[in-house]
This record gives structure tokens, C-alpha cells and sequence, in this order.
């Protein structure tokens, strides 16, 4: 199993020292359409995130109504929170079904497209462009649940088909559904 593992993790790491090179400063959203992937259309995104090669699912209780945990999605410094990240350039005005926006991380570029927008419900979205040749094809989905007294049950899920093959135990682990 190490030998699989670092079979995987060399690549990964050589893509992601090189992706540092191709995203000069104040230029990821052109390097976030360098390779095109596959785009997975709103009416097959549940069967992808149930069937793609790689997928993760996490559920968290939030003390905030679902329209907050909505909104919060949508602002651009959403995930600066993770190490380097610095949040989303969307590429118009518009925040609806069909709006773009590029993720905004130094190693490298993704460029989303909303699916599915359902405000206070649930927001979807596609993989359309990444600054490194590392996926054929990615979505992302976020259902918000109303709960007991204004909360909201946040249910992510990702799924993603890599260019590379990973293994089975990394891409479907035996328990990959967490709760925070």
C-alpha cells in the first residue's frame, strides 16, 4: 500500500511545485482556463457525485438560518479560511445558475460554474477550467437543511475524476462521510 501511496503523492506534489510557476500574482483567472475539463451537466451532477472515482461527503450543524450558510457560500472571501486560499473572483456581477468564478489559490486556479442555485436550499457546481492539467472533470455540492431553531444541517458533497489514477483506498476510503 506505501508504494501506491507514494506513487500518487510524488506526482501530485511535482504538479502542484510546478502550478506555483504557471499562476503569476493577479493572474488567476486567465491561468484558471488554461486546461478545460469536462463540465458535468445539472441533471447528471447526482449520479457523478455518487458514481466518480473520487468522492468525499461532510455534514456540519450550523447555528445560522440556511439563507446565511447560502450567502456565506457566495461571498468571495469564502474558504480564505483554508491555507492559501484567498477566496473567488466571480467573473460578472451575477451570482445565479450559469455565474462563473474562479478560486483564488497560489498553486493553482479552478474555475467553477454555478449548476444548480436554489437559494437557501442548494448551490452546485461544476469544474470548467484549472491552471493545471490535474482533473478530467469535479463538482461540488452544498444542500442546506432548516433544523430545529433556525439552524441549518450543511451537507457537502465533492466528487472529482483525477488525470492520474488514485488508489481505491484514498479515492473510497471505508469511512468518507464526516461530520464536523
Amino acid at each position: 500500500m506505501r508504494s501506491d501511496v507514494r506513487t500518487w503523492l510524488l506526482p501530485g506534489a511535482a504538479i502542484a511545485a510546478v502550478a506555483a510557476l504557471y499562476i503569476p500574482k493577479g493572474r488567476a483567472a486567465q491561468a484558471a482556463s488554461r486546461f478545460a475539463l469536462e463540465p458535468i451537466a445539472a441533471e447528471r451532477t447526482d449520479h457523478y457525485l455518487a458514481t466518480a472515482p473520487v468522492t468525499a461527503s461532510v455534514y456540519a450543524e450550523l447555528p445560522i438560518p440556511p439563507t446565511a450558510v447560502f450567502d456565506a457560500l457566495l461571498d468571495e472571501s469564502c474558504f480564505s479560511w483554508l491555507p492559501g486560499v484567498s477566496g473567488f473572483r466571480y467573473d460578472s456581477p451575477d451570482r445565479g445558475l450559469g455565474a462563473t468564478r474562479v478560486l483564488l489559490n497560489p498553486l493553482m486556479a479552478v474555475r467553477e460554474q454555478f449548476t444548480a442555485y436554489r437559494e437557501g436550499e442548494r448551490l452546485d457546481y461544476t469544474f470548467v477550467g484549472m491552471s493545471i492539467p490535474a482533473l478530467v472533470s469535479a463538482v461540488e455540492s452544498y444542500e442546506l437543511q432548516p433544523i430545529a431553531q433556525g439552524s441549518t444541517l450543511l451537507t457537502v458533497r465533492v466528487a472529482m475524476t483525477p488525470r492520474i489514477p488514485v488508489p481505491r483506498m484514498l479515492a473510497r476510503p471505508p469511512y468518507r462521510a464526516f461530520t464536523v
